[in-house]
């Protein structure tokens, strides 16, 4: 007789212990179920929110650690060294780095052309505050003969705000290698600032460059700053004419889940505009302008005002870097940071991610924790269950093993035995579970994330940090209970499976195998295996 057609008949004769031995082994499944769809729930709803971030980072001063320092040694200012092209490139040759570009930025100025400004943008926000006015404007600082503009150099012609959808271009094209390289008189533009000033794609408009006498207002107690804009002021002035070769636009990203005045969205609003008021021009003109601070200076610059060569040294908040995948921002962090010079740090775009994140790492270690109790308590059980089974059937194993059938026949029939009610058995407890898990980890993340209905760590937005460049993504409590997902993917079926078929097969393996360790002789006579 075959072992499986033993094993059936064994099943059908002790149907009671079969149906208590699935009923258990269900219980179980449904235990494991829950532990593993959550914890594997917990893990892709991280994973997705993640890739939701801009995949950006920049380099920037460690403030806390030089703060920290300077306290502790009594100085007023230490020297620090700074990031060099050749060490920017090969941080830009990483393996997770898609592009990398440094930027430039330089002032102009004109009399006749306007910043584009929305007023409006901040009803949004009850803004209580009025009127609302744009930081950035010299007229609303009471300079209303001139208004400044910035232009935003960048190195490579394949724009990184386009490439990491910040700004989208609309019209035109983006720079070529030439005209990158020999920085030519060419820029992109907003649709909004063309609109402000009557401009369009195509057309030509003048901006003026500035050198004004910095020497007396370096270390004035009160900076008038119309005094400083006058014309009495001015050392040196030039007029460039620029062509719009291209037009971007840019959406802003507001949280309107929050209906009154908050930090994030007077923020959000505030970089809105400053990105719709960018000028982007090859970084080499920006640079080619040292020339003529040299000129101006004849190389005596006033102290605390000296110029540094881009062929030498780079500005570490210029250095961005567009990477593959989300995912790889903290090991990236942790590849760069050993390379870069003390007090500098690398800056990702996933502040608005941190108030969650602590919340998220508590939760997973629940399901973590309840799948580590559910294999040691299953394994436990079905051990303890099997051996019992197997105590009831004393002398059909003392039988086979007198009659010498093989010891290894008598394992493999009662693993076939128990194998035969598992498929079916654990597949209800997976699917059982997993509804169970649904249902529990859903409310569990729901009242844990809602309780972040504002943001416990409102970030500081540096100069160079990506939020302050326009990288950001402001993520709500809303977004990530609608993110969690508990369906069941091909990673945890196969761990489920993996993992059920493991605790059963050890299980019923280290009984069976102690029941026939014994001789039958000791079984027949003594009545027990045990």
């Amino acid at each position: 007789m075959s072992l499986f057609k033993r094993a059936y008949i064994s099943i059908r004769r002790n149907v009671i212990k079969t149906l208590i031995l699935f009923l258990i082994i269900f219980l179980l499944s449904v235990l494991t179920s829950v532990a593993i769809s959550g914890s594997s729930a917990i893990t892709n709803t991280d994973i997705t929110l993640r890739q939701r971030l801009p995949a950006i980072a920049t380099i920037r001063t460690d403030q806390e650690n030089l703060e920290s320092f300077i306290d502790e040694e009594n100085v007023d200012e230490i020297e620090r060294d700074g990031l060099t092209s050749e060490l920017l490139r090969g941080i830009g040759e990483l393996p997770y780095v898609r592009l990398f570009d440094y930027v430039t930025i330089a002032d102009f100025f004109s009399e006749e052309l306007v910043r584009t400004f929305d007023a409006s943008l901040f009803d949004m926000l009850d803004y209580n505050i009025e009127p609302p006015v744009d930081n950035n404007s010299l007229y609303d600082l009471g300079i209303d003969w001139l208004e400044r503009f910035t232009l935003t150099g960048v190195y490579e012609p394949n724009m990184l705000d386009i490439e990491a959808n910040l700004i989208d271009l609309v019209a035109g094209r983006v720079f070529t290698v030439e005209e990158v390289r020999s920085g030519a008189q060419v820029a992109i533009v907003s649709q909004s600032w063309l609109n402000a000033n009557n401009l369009s794609l195509g057309d030509s408009f003048t901006l003026q460059y500035r050198i004004q006498n910095v020497e007396q207002f370096l270390h004035a107690l009160h900076f008038d700053v119309s005094e400083f804009h006058s014309d009495d002021n001015l050392l040196a002035s030039e007029n460039f004419d620029f062509e719009i070769i291209g037009v971007f636009n840019h959406e802003i990203g507001f949280r309107s889940n929050i209906d009154t005045f908050h930090f994030e969205n007077l923020a959000a609003i505030e970089e809105h505009i400053s990105i719709l008021n960018r000028i982007y021009v090859p970084t080499n003109f920006n640079e080619s302008l040292i020339g003529r601070y040299d000129d101006v200076w004849g190389g005596d610059f006033p102290e605390g005002f000296e110029l540094t060569d881009p062929d030498d040294e780079i500005l570490h908040y210029s250095a961005i870097f567009l990477l593959y995948d989300p995912l790889d921002l903290e090991e990236f962090k942790q590849a760069v940071l050993p390379l870069l010079p003390e007090f500098l740090m690398v800056d990702v775009a996933t502040h608005t991610y941190a108030d969650f994140s602590s919340s998220m790492e508590m939760i997973r270690g629940i399901p973590t924790l309840l799948t580590i109790g559910a294999v040691f308590a299953s394994t436990i059980i079905l051990c303890l269950l099997i051996f019992l089974f197997l105590y009831d059937r004393k002398y059909e194993i003392g039988l086979y093993l007198a009659l010498g059938e093989q010891k290894l026949k008598i394992f493999f029939q009662f693993i076939i035995e128990i194998l035969l009610i598992v498929p079916v058995t654990i597949t209800l407890g997976l699917i059982i579970g997993n509804l169970l898990s649904n249902i529990l980890s859903t409310n569990l993340i729901r009242q844990e994330v809602l309780n972040y209905t504002e943001p416990q760590h409102i970030a500081t937005f540096w100069p160079d940090s990506p939020a302050k460049l326009g990288f950001r993504h402001d993520m709500t409590p809303e977004e990530i209970v609608e993110a969690f997902d508990t369906s069941l993917d091909i990673y945890t079926i196969v761990i489920f499976y993996g993992t059920s078929l493991v605790i059963i097969v050890f299980s019923a393996s280290s009984s069976i195998l102690y029941a026939l360790k014994l001789s039958p002789k000791f079984i027949l006579m003594k009545g027990a295996i045990g």
